[in-house]
């Protein structure tokens, strides 16, 4: 009696979280971890849940970007399919069934690509690019923190002589005014200056340009 009160008090969270996230990718996500966080459960208590949130995983499959997912995703994504597929009483429609594999095997070929693409871009690495990690918080889904590792580059110049500020963009796609990582750019630059300056190394009244890229392929991360 127990886990059937903490499954049904997790899918309620569930329902509040479904209907909060502001992305296809996350409403996914929220069904298929609920769904791993009861992975032991019987298949009778699960039933109910699946008929529930399966269309919603279905239409939120169709509505993703493969490049949203992450690895241990997948990997999550493939035990709720395998998870549909035991339920041979059509608890899920065959096309939410079908919506969900195509997923699947989409996001196992774009990691497969991004493989070998890091690869290409260790052994081609330039001067002005590292490798950060970027990590994503979506605690009122009830979500654990998402981490990617993406290349960061920055190329710098001279600013017009009129510039009373350093001027700093970023191509990325989700680029706006109040975006954080620009904000984040901005204090890093300050702090570049103000210990620079000490050595003698930077001129105070120079104003450069800085221009950030990420290697995102499309991903958003703030």
């Amino acid at each position: 009696m127990t886990d059937f009160l903490k499954i049904e008090s997790d899918a309620n969270r569930l329902r509040q979280a479904v209907r909060a996230a502001w992305a296809s990718e996350l409403k996914l996500l929220c069904v298929i971890r609920f769904f791993e966080r009861h992975a032991d459960a019987e298949a009778t208590q699960l039933e109910p849940y699946l008929r529930e949130f399966a269309p919603i995983a279905a239409v939120s499959a169709v509505e993703c970007s493969t490049e949203e997912l992450l690895p241990d995703e997948v990997d999550a994504l493939t035990c709720f399919i395998a998870l549909l597929g035991r339920r041979s009483d059509g608890v899920a429609a065959e096309q939410d069934f079908e919506a969900l594999q195509v997923l699947e095997g989409k996001a196992r070929e774009y990691l497969t690509e991004v493989t070998r693409q890091s690869d290409i871009r260790q052994s081609t690495a330039c001067d002005n690019e590292i490798s950060c990690l970027f990590v994503e918080h979506y605690p009122d889904l009830g979500l654990e923190p998402r981490g990617r590792i993406m290349r960061l580059g920055v190329v710098g110049s001279s600013a017009p002589t009129d510039s009373k500020d350093d001027i700093i963009t970023l191509d990325n796609p989700i680029e706006k005014r109040d975006d954080r990582f620009l904000a984040q750019a901005r204090q890093s630059v300050a702090v570049a200056r103000e210990s620079l300056g000490q050595f003698g190394k930077l001129y105070h009244i120079s104003r450069f340009r800085f221009e950030f890229s990420l290697d995102t392929s499309g991903a958003r991360f703030t």
